[in-house]
């Protein structure tokens, strides 16, 4: 007996290992998807001014200050990250209720972390990713 428990402590301590490795792959390639992301964002609007460039020099000069003239694109930008905040949000609840009843069964002491990271984290990275994208739209729109 006192041999299997060693054998299944070291076998726990390689599972343990290989979860964590795991959980640290999966975020990296979340943090690289959510990176890129980001950036195809801002070529997209940067091609929407680039095509309606002619339009916006003139704005100016009929009067229209820049932020006036970056704000359907602002308004834009924020509808769509909301979208998608709101979007993955929801998909982290589903995907909680599958697999926390699941973990629960394999993992008898299993106590799940609440919703409040998904959620703080979400709030997080919608203002993290509009202020750049306004930024960056303000920006090249000041450049015209």
């Amino acid at each position: 007996p006192a041999g299997q428990r060693a054998q299944l402590k070291l076998h726990d301590g390689s599972i343990v290992w290989f979860l964590n490795l795991l959980t640290t792959l999966v975020v990296g390639i979340g943090l690289l998807i959510c990176v890129l992301s980001l950036y195809l964002l801002i070529i997209s609007i940067y091609l929407i001014i680039q095509k309606n460039s002619e339009k916006l020099k003139n704005l100016p000069l009929l009067g229209y200050t820049i932020p006036a003239v970056a704000a359907p694109y602002q308004q834009l930008i924020l509808i769509v990250n909301g979208i998608v905040s709101l979007l993955a949000v929801i998909i982290i609840a589903i995907a909680r209720r599958i697999y926390i009843p699941f973990l629960t069964n394999i993992w008898p002491d299993f106590t799940p972390a609440g919703f409040l990271p998904a959620i703080l984290c979400a709030i997080l990275l919608f203002v993290v990713i509009c202020s750049l994208n306004i930024f960056a739209v303000r920006r090249r729109i000041g450049k015209l």
